[in-house]
């Protein structure tokens, strides 16, 4: 049979069509369907300031077991949202120094909480925030870095001094204990096991105690750590909830750290981190591969427990951010908020 060339035109341009339409199918749907271990990048970063009078940010807190309460420690007062930061209260009413510094629940009462200031020492409340008292007998001086309650004995609590680590066993009702030397500490507390206290303070040091933070059982454990001057310090230590002897440490100029045998070594994280300046790191609670650092140039996450990051900037006025906070909503890891210097909190949520 013979054809015309207006003929094989035709079948040559059918068969076209059809191949087009088969990629064009084959590709959409994995495009469209692609997922990520976390919160995309939907609309960014959203500015949630209504009543904060102050916007530099040192500390975010959301509440253990009702996520609509938010605590923000300024440089100039503490203020709390009982909506999602949708508006702010200022709640350090009667308190003589207000800048605060840390921000720690009782992870079993959360209306009892604990606030640390930069000049008045410890603050607590048992009502939610609504009235607080100074808690400070036993305590040396009165520059809080850093706070930690035990997840299973919350009537002890870890404060980090400038003159070293004090704890108190009875929710700071009598007294502070110095328990030892380390100035500026962070600290961390064994969610499984309470016996193990990890602190990271001044010069990029890393101490352990591996008996409840009892004076005497303390040690060195920042090998793998470059150790730096006074100004510097580990800002914060966060550990896996669900394979706690894996760590992580935030540095001043020093980055992130990374110990997978409770601190006995570290390794520093590099593969998409572009800040030597990590202010704190914390670890998703549904998923503890997934973690968010707060640096001096933003929000970076990583998906897959710091082996690589990406920044999450999208939203912040200044691309490189200065951010000093981060947190995440327990009931809904989807949602996080960022506390910036300057600019104050940011929300963001997937869509």
């Amino acid at each position: 049979m013979l054809y015309r060339s207006e003929d094989f035109k035709e079948v040559f341009l059918k068969g076209l069509t059809g191949m087009l339409s088969a990629v064009i199918l084959l590709w959409g749907p994995s495009c469209e369907n692609k997922t990520t271990n976390g919160p995309p990048p939907t609309n960014g970063w959203q500015s949630s300031n209504d009543g904060l009078g102050n916007l530099n940010i040192n500390c975010l807190a959301v509440h253990p077991d009702d996520p609509d309460i938010i605590f923000a420690g300024t440089f100039d007062g503490l203020y709390r949202s009982t909506n999602r930061a949708g508006n702010w209260t200022r709640v350090d009413s009667g308190w003589t120094y207000r800048e605060v510094t840390a921000i720690a629940f009782d992870p079993l009462a959360g209306d009892v909480i604990y606030a640390g200031t930069r000049g008045g020492g410890v603050y607590k409340s048992t009502d939610g925030g609504d009235h607080w008292d100074r808690r400070n007998t036993g305590l040396t001086d009165q520059i809080v870095w850093g706070l930690a309650t035990d997840p299973n004995h919350p009537d002890t609590v870890f404060v980090g001094m400038d003159s070293g680590i004090f704890r108190t066993l009875d929710g700071a009702d009598s007294t502070w204990t110095k328990v030892y030397w380390l100035q500026r500490a962070s600290i961390a507390v064994d969610p499984q096991n309470s016996k193990n206290i990890f602190a990271g303070g001044k010069f990029n040091e890393v101490h352990r105690s591996l008996e409840e933070g009892d004076s005497g059982t303390w040690g060195r454990s920042h090998d793998g750590i470059d150790l730096g001057g006074p100004a510097t310090r580990i800002q914060s230590i966060a550990i896996d909830p669900r394979n706690p002897v894996v760590l992580y440490a935030a540095s001043t100029n020093n980055g992130l750290h990374k110990s997978t045998n409770r601190a006995g070594s570290w390794s520093r994280i590099v593969a998409g981190l572009y800040s030597s300046n990590v202010r704190v790191v914390i670890i998703d609670p549904s998923n503890s591969d997934v973690l968010y650092a707060a640096t001096g140039n933003g929000i970076y996450r990583s998906p897959d427990a710091a082996e690589s990051w990406e920044q999450m900037n999208d939203g912040f006025p200044d691309a490189d951010q200065d951010t000093r906070a981060v947190a995440v909503d327990p009931m809904n890891p989807s949602r996080l908020y960022a506390g910036t210097w300057v600019d104050g909190v940011f929300v963001w949520e997937e869509q």
